[in-house]
């Protein structure tokens, strides 16, 4: 099983529950993505709840900016640092000319780069690091109980 896998699999079950709970809440769920699998980005934190950011709609940029749709305060993230887009039933990563780069799973995105489940994207220096997943919301009832 690939590293990526290992960390999102049964050691963050917390994440499963918190997708369930911010997958509910999202206003303006597309139809076609109930029930079926819903794309998100994850942070993973040590020692902190992790975070989960369903991608809803077609575009999510990330930085530090305060209009960004995903805003982190980190020294290497960019203000305008990268988007995340849906093209046809696909999803890319662009890099928005940041100073530290953006990478999937350790190579550097030159102009654009289709994400596959379980793909690691780091912003800048590995100031910041997310996951692209897609979470089947129905599949997180099944989950079992965080120890």
């Amino acid at each position: 099983m690939p590293e990526t896998l290992s960390r999102l699999r049964p050691r963050h079950l917390r994440t499963l529950a918190l997708a369930r709970l911010v997958l509910g809440s999202v206003q303006g769920m597309e139809a076609r993505m109930i029930g079926y699998r819903t794309p998100c980005l994850v942070l993973l934190s040590e020692g902190r709840e992790d975070l989960v950011f369903p991608l809803v709609g077609d575009r999510v940029t990330i930085g530090r900016a305060l209009d960004s749709d995903i805003q982190f305060d980190a020294e290497h993230v960019s203000r305008r640092h990268a988007e995340v887009f849906r093209q046809d039933d696909a999803w890319f990563v662009r890099d928005g000319g940041s100073r530290n780069g953006t990478r999937v799973n350790g190579a550097r995105v030159v102009a654009e780069h289709r994400l596959a489940p379980n793909d690691r994207i780091d912003l800048g220096r590995r100031a910041v690091t997310l996951y692209f997943v897609e979470v089947n919301p129905a599949s997180l009832d099944e989950a079992p109980a965080a120890a």
